[in-house]
């Protein structure tokens, strides 16, 4: 039987996620909140841990295949 190559390829995306709580003062309120959670190095910090902590999981996958052959490809 005669045969010819055809390539298969998977792509898988993961992710982690990271959930923490940040003390905030009350008096600091819309873009203000913006400014102070960018500079605040105990958020980085928390963010860092709980991305340590967490585990991969999949988020998407998808299988494509070309055939030169037949000029003929796509995702199955």
């Amino acid at each position: 039987m005669e045969t010819r190559k055809v390539s298969v390829t998977l792509t898988r995306y993961y992710s982690k996620q990271a959930t923490v709580e940040v003390d905030v003062p009350v008096d600091i309120t819309d873009d203000n909140l913006i400014d102070f959670l960018i500079v605040n190095k105990e958020l980085d910090e928390k963010i860092e841990e709980g991305l340590f902590q967490d585990s991969l999981s999949i988020d998407d996958e998808s299988y494509e295949f070309q055939d030169p052959t037949n000029n003929f490809g796509g995702h199955l």
